[in-house]
């Protein structure tokens, strides 16, 4: 069941990562200047957030090399500091360490599995 569990969640991942590049492909002026493209992406990080506390101990334990406790701190962030939250951050996650960490997702066994199954079912 847990091999089930964590390819749901590393699916939720990647698509939300994938969403996140897709918000984020403009200039940064008319991310900082447009809230509804900025609220979907803290959303989607959000998701993210949530979805990696859901992995299991195992997973995250044999990938260490992969950052899921800041994408679980980040999470906690936007959750509870939503009227201070840095868009500037945001941005630049969104443009350099969500990159690293879809490079590094799209890799694992676990998620190739996950989506063949999925594109076959």
């Amino acid at each position: 069941m847990k091999k089930q569990a964590d390819a749901f969640f590393l699916l939720h991942v990647v698509d939300a990562l994938t969403d996140i590049f897709l918000y984020t492909d403009v200039e940064k002026n008319i991310f900082m200047a447009e809230k509804m493209r900025q609220d979907a992406v803290q959303r989607k990080f959000s998701i993210i957030g949530e979805a990696v506390k859901n992995l299991s101990v195992g997973l995250r334990e044999k990938y260490p090399h992969i950052q899921w406790s800041n994408m679980a701190r980040f999470r906690d962030v936007l959750a509870h500091h939503y009227f201070g939250v840095d868009l500037d951050a945001v941005w630049q996650i969104s443009k350099k360490e969500a990159l690293v960490a879809y490079q590094q997702l799209i890799l694992l066994d676990e998620y190739l599995l996950a989506r063949q199954q999925a594109n076959s079912g």
